[in-house]
This record gives structure tokens, sequence and C-alpha cells, in this order.
């Protein structure tokens, strides 16, 4: 409920947030450059979510008014309160098996439908330079982004971590960004202007988005670029990883709340 409400009235401050101590905070631990793209990232990615703060904020308050109802049944031993409690808990068990059931059955539509939003965001790529949410998505997610540059990357962290080095591009390849009418195709070098083919993130870079081979981006091949590593094949299996983590959250809540439905004395006091 709080952080829907975040989402709605509070972005302003969640943005002063990003921009001043998380910023400091990564710029300390990453680097100054990789601060300016996450906490721009962490911006655009506010203001799209920020019409569905309302619907977490709406959703929240439902279950603020649930738990209400729960502890006024249990400590005033009403049986209506007790009622309505068990009753709002069964309805949205209901609709946790529904949707635990959807994803185990038809997994492939979900991240289906996540490749579609990818595809699409990719169509509105533009630039390197360009601020916009579809251009940083890429930005950020194609080239390598290490958080341990120079420390020993924890063995616990190290499938979250590969998340943000997929060293890719495009979403199946690089062909991708051919349907993407506004990419800008003229990149400014030291030398002047250049016209480039693809991004420039396709190039590879090491973790200072510093190109490791100068012939990239005047001319792009499979050794000093991505361009036949698309993104989607290396992002597939860490979705796949953390949809099922969250699904077997989802049956170890579903679990817990099918214990709270059914009180050991409830038999005795006609509430269920």
């Amino acid at each position: 409920m709080l952080f829907g409400a975040l989402l709605t009235w509070g972005r302003a401050v969640m943005e002063e947030q990003i921009r001043g101590f998380l910023k400091q905070a990564i710029v300390m631990l990453y680097g100054h450059k990789t601060a300016i793209e996450a906490t721009e990232l962490a911006q655009h990615a506010l203001r799209i979510t920020a019409p569905f703060g309302m619907i977490i904020f709406s959703f929240g308050t439902i279950i603020f008014l649930l738990c209400v109802f729960g502890c006024i049944g249990a400590s005033c031993n009403s049986a209506l309160c007790l009622k309505i409690y068990l009753g709002f808990l069964i309805f949205f068990t209901v609709l946790e098996i529904v949707a635990l059931a959807f994803y185990y059955s038809r997994r492939s539509t979900v991240f289906n439908i996540v490749r579609r939003i990818l595809k699409q965001s990719l169509l509105r790529y533009r630039s390197k330079e360009s601020r916009d949410a579809h251009s940083m998505l890429f930005n950020v997610m194609m080239p390598p982004v290490s958080f341990y540059q120079n420390t020993v990357k924890p063995q616990s962290q190290s499938r979250l971590l590969n998340v943000f080095q997929l060293h890719c591009c495009g979403l199946h390849n690089a062909s991708d960004f051919d349907q993407a009418k506004d990419f800008d195709h003229q990149y400014n070098t030291t030398t002047g202007l250049i016209n480039i083919t693809y991004p420039v993130t396709c190039c590879k870079m090491d973790h200072s988005y510093v190109i490791q081979d100068n012939t990239c981006p005047g001319k792009f091949d499979s050794n000093n670029s991505n361009i036949d590593r698309g993104c989607w094949e290396q992002l597939y299996p860490h979705l796949v990883y953390y949809g099922n983590a969250g699904a077997v959250a989802g049956l170890i809540v579903l679990l817990f709340q099918r214990i709270v439905e059914i009180p050991p004395d409830s038999s005795e006091k006609g509430f269920v």
C-alpha cells in the first residue's frame, strides 16, 4: 500500500532520493558513468510504472482492510467479521490458484508477452546518447555491466549479475534494428560524424563502456561486436529461473493461506 502511494503521489520524492542518496552510493561503488545510466533508467521506470501506483495502492488497501476484519473477528469473537475475512481470503486464494495454473500451463504465453514488449521497445530505439526509456533499456542491457569491477564476485549473486552481463545486440540479432525507424545512424566520433549500421552498444565493450576494438562501430563483425548474439536468448533462462522462483514463493504463500483459512476450532464455533 505504501509503495503504491509513493508511485501515485510521491514520485517527486522518490526521484529526489534516486538523484541524491542512490546515485551517490552507486558512484562510490560502481563509478560515475554507471551511476548516471542506472539513476536515469530508474527515473524512467518510475514514470512508466506511475499509472500502476493506484492499482497497487487499492490492492494494498483491500489487504489492510482484510487484516482489520481478521483482527476484529479474532479479538472480539465476531462471527460476521471472521466470515468476511475468510470469504475474502478464499477469493484471493482462488485468484492465486488461477494465476499459478495459468503460469504453469501457459508459461510460453507469459514469456511471449515479455518478448513482444521488448520488441516494441526495440522498435522505438534511437541512439546511445538518447535518454528515452526504450533506448536506455537496450543501452544498459546489451553491453556488459559489472557491479564487481575490483572485487571477487560472490557465488551466491552470480546468476543475478549475469542478467546484467548479456553481451548481446538486438532481440534476436543485430538485424532487429533494421526495423527501428527512429534509429539514428549517425554517430559522433573524435574524427567527426560517421554512419553506423547498428547501435554503438552492440560493440564489444569492457565494464567501463570502453569499446575494445577500434574498428567498431565503423564496421561491425562477429569479432568486434555482438551482432550475432541476441539478447532474448541470453535473457530467457533468467526469466525462467526467476519466474519459477516466484511461482514457488506463490505456492508457499498459498499453503500458508490455506492453513489460516481453517483454524483448529473453526468447526466447533461454526464460522465456516
